[in-house]
């Protein structure tokens, strides 16, 4: 559980995975650099339940947070958190009964619930071929959902790649596919806190072209050739008005059939390009922002 001042949920997110039914885990909460009350809370946490360790460092970043937390952990399985979500004391034991049933995979996540500023039951792919199709073009997995195999983790030295800010998790499922089988559970095991985005336009920016990078190299590997300006304006129009929504519509549908070429019998992967093109369509006929 990485964690940079979050004083204001923190400890609702632990109560969440202290009250998990499987309760033989360890809660490794990464302290990135907070100046706020989130040492105090999770160190009086810890003093209360010896399953609760406190790492801290300088604010260096979530991917730092992330890895050092990967460098401590010592059980058989590793499991995402945020600071601010809300797990169901289910989520371990359902997802720790699928690994244990299923030697191939090596990352398991789960449908969310998002609440907050927005309120969203969000489905993901159930299937490794679902999975891995929908890798072409973006995340498969709710991230604080995900619990991946520690071993192969491990054994891979795979990590959280710096150079990946923003888009760390799309990345690493990218290296972790080769290694085994993806799955999500098709249950909503984890309430996911929205905010108001405060999320300034350079940094939405630079997730955008290293996603676009992420995707690019994806849809390359399986035939797919696309120029990365192309594909980023399929994923986020610039555009706006009713008739530039209607040309993106009428435009991007070759596009989409080239990407899902690249997993002709999934039809995850075509649904999906199917309704980012119908809320692309929508939003900039509407005059909003992609």
């Amino acid at each position: 559980m990485p964690v940079h001042n979050g004083e204001a949920f923190i400890e609702e997110a632990i109560r969440s995975i202290l009250q998990q039914r499987y309760r033989n885990f360890e809660l490794l909460i990464v302290n990135d650099g907070s100046d706020d009350q989130t040492h105090a809370i999770a160190t009086r946490i810890s003093r209360d339940d010896p399953r609760v360790q406190l790492l801290s460092q300088e604010k260096a970043g979530i991917v730092a947070a992330l890895n050092l937390g990967i460098s401590h952990a010592n059980g058989m399985y590793l499991a995402r958190m945020d600071a601010d979500d809300v797990a169901h004391p289910m989520r371990f034991s359902i997802q720790l009964e699928r690994m244990e049933a299923e030697p191939r995979l090596v990352a398991c996540g789960t449908d969310i619930v998002k609440f907050g500023r927005s309120l969203q039951y969000v489905s993901t792919p159930a299937t490794d071929e679902e999975c891995k199709a929908l890798l072409m073009i973006e995340s498969c997995f709710a991230h604080p959902t995900v619990m991946m195999r520690a071993r192969v983790i491990q054994q891979r030295s795979l990590q959280y790649r710096a150079d990946d800010k923003y888009v760390e998790d799309y990345r690493l499922w990218t290296e972790l596919a080769t290694h085994g089988e993806f799955a999500n559970i098709s249950l909503p095991l984890l309430r996911y806190r929205t905010h108001h985005d405060r999320a300034d336009s350079w940094r939405t920016e630079r997730q955008r072209d290293a996603h676009v990078r992420i995707a690019s190299e994806m849809l390359e590997r399986h035939g797919c050739s696309i120029e990365s300006g192309t594909l980023r304006k399929f994923l986020w129009p610039s555009d706006s008005g009713v008739k530039k929504a209607l040309e993106y519509f009428l435009s991007t549908g070759v596009l989409a059939k080239s990407i899902n070429a690249t997993a002709p019998e999934c039809d995850w992967l075509r649904e999906r390009t199917r309704r980012i093109r119908v809320r692309n369509t929508m939003k900039m006929a509407a005059r909003k922002n992609v």
